[in-house]
């Protein structure tokens, strides 16, 4: 498999046969720019008397070394022909790591279509947020929490009053629906763009006088619906932040601002389409492509004042293929490695998923302007960007009754397979096959069912030692020094 850094990142799309060779992070431009401008970036906001948090400065560290040998490898053997793999350690990143991210993105499709999601038909929903709002719950998890339930709450009420309509129901307790929701960071110009993706029953269960559960589908929400549903989101949550002592039309507030003056900066900034440090500081960003005519001014604040929702098609009950790879998209990584290219004068241009209104099909960015941009999309540790409600939360009294491992409806040979007894997460070479029909069990050499790991070195003598009889550098790529001319007009 040519990986060239890209992972899982590109997992959803269809694929040939492919063969498999060692990812090459350090041949990608994403890693290009961190390793040229990292620190001519962090001497610009010394010399500016701040300074980043620590999680922020420990994701770029951890991705200096995803990928790269140097820094650790497992060693794999086929047991007929005595062939070697190494496969190098990987980071885990949160923030922006195409092959970390699109690992756990795949991981997530699988666990969730094979072992939690039922055959029902179910419903994409995505919500986007007001700006001001964006920039509050970037960093506070305990109003991001609340935006989350508020949303989930008008939701599925929604789906439990129709339910009662349609059936006739006494109340609308009898009804029950779940959702899962993932929260993304990132928009297409790796901005920053608080939104929520969600996969939701398209009806609800009807718990019956035998104690079984009931599937019942409602009826396709209409325009209207949809907009009514995003309007009771908006009022859960101007209540909350009211009770908060928020108000999205005036100033508030900034706790982030006094604690991390620099990441807050590069919050706003992000969120608005300006530029935060160096040179260009206040300026917007670069935009190009071909321009058309004005369509005027854009209006942030839709019928619900900035919180807009999109209701998906509808996914069939025993689509499982479509399910999973609706997940895949809801999960994916920020940045993917083919939308960047250099230009001739060492900039980076970022190609936009869609054509804006304005005809914008490309950002361009210096260096340290991307790195900039990179610092907003790193989510605070511990904060969970994924959330279950309804049926489908951990603690749900009639999880169990649906979820088809508990109630015995997946075959043993369809579960996935686990590294351990008790552990949900698939192993490497399981997810490969899963999704790139790609069997590393395989040896290329003489063809058996014979790999398999033998060690995991993380010793560095021995990490050199081995990469020296292979011929592979035994030192991970540095860090280019500070440049000079640019850090002087960075730090002015």
């Amino acid at each position: 498999m040519k990986d060239r850094g890209i992972g899982f990142a590109m997992a959803w799309t269809i694929m040939a046969p492919l063969i498999y060779s060692r990812r090459q992070p350090e041949k990608t431009i994403l890693y290009e720019v961190i390793r040229r401008d990292y620190n001519t970036f962090k001497a610009a906001i010394d010399a500016a008397d701040r300074s980043l948090p620590p999680f922020v400065e420990r994701e770029f560290e951890k991705y200096m070394g995803c990928g790269i040998l140097a820094r650790g490898f497992c060693r794999c053997r086929c047991a007929a022909c005595g062939h070697e793999r190494l496969v190098a350690h990987s980071c885990k990143g949160r923030g922006w790591c195409s092959s970390c991210i699109g690992r756990r993105m795949a991981d997530a499709a699988a666990f969730l279509t094979d072992c939690v999601l039922p055959d029902v038909p179910m419903r994409t929903w995505t919500l986007t947020l007001p700006q001001p709002l964006r920039y509050l719950v970037a960093y506070n998890s305990e109003v991001l929490g609340e935006v989350l339930n508020a949303f989930a709450t008008s939701l599925t009420s929604w789906l439990r009053h129709r339910a009662k309509q349609e059936l006739g129901l006494a109340n609308v307790k009898a009804a029950h629906a779940g959702m899962i929701v993932w929260i993304q960071r990132f928009g297409s110009a790796a901005n920053l763009n608080v939104h929520f993706h969600s996969i939701a029953t398209e009806g609800v269960y009807i718990k019956k006088d035998d104690g079984q559960l009931e599937w019942h589908t409602v009826t396709e929400p209409s325009s209207a619906e949809v907009a009514q549903i995003a309007w009771n989101t908006c009022e859960r949550v101007m209540k909350l932040l009211k009770r908060r002592g928020f108000c999205l039309a005036g100033d508030n507030p900034d706790e982030l601002a006094e604690r991390e003056p620099l990441l807050a900066a590069c919050y706003a900034a992000s969120i608005q389409g300006f530029i935060a440090t160096g040179q260009r500081a206040g300026q917007r960003m670069m935009q190009m492509g071909v321009p058309m005519a004005d369509h005027g001014e854009q209006q942030q604040n839709g019928p619900a004042h900035g919180f807009n929702l999109f209701a998906g098609r509808c996914i069939s009950a025993f689509d499982k293929t479509k399910r999973e790879h609706i997940i895949r998209y809801m999960a994916r990584p920020p940045i993917p490695n083919d939308s960047l290219s250099f230009t001739d004068d060492g900039h980076v241009l970022l190609k936009l998923k869609n054509v804006w209104a304005n005809g914008t099909t490309h950002v361009k960015l210096t260096g340290t302007e991307l790195i900039e941009r990179l610092v907003s999309l790193v989510p605070r540790p511990r904060v969970n960007l994924v959330r279950y409600f309804g049926l489908f939360a951990p603690n749900a009294r009639l999880r169990s009754a649906i979820v088809p491992t508990s109630a015995g409806q997946v075959d043993a040979a369809d579960k996935p397979k686990c590294k351990k007894h008790g552990d949900r997460y698939l192993e490497w070479a399981e997810l490969l096959r899963r999704v790139f029909e790609l069997d590393l069990t395989v040896c290329p050499k003489c063809g058996t069912h014979g790999m398999q790991i033998i060690s995991c070195i993380t010793q560095p003598d021995v990490i050199c030692k081995i990469l020296t009889c292979i011929g592979e550098p035994t030192a991970p790529p540095r860090l280019e020094p500070a440049r000079l001319p640019e850090f002087a007009e960075l730090a002015a």
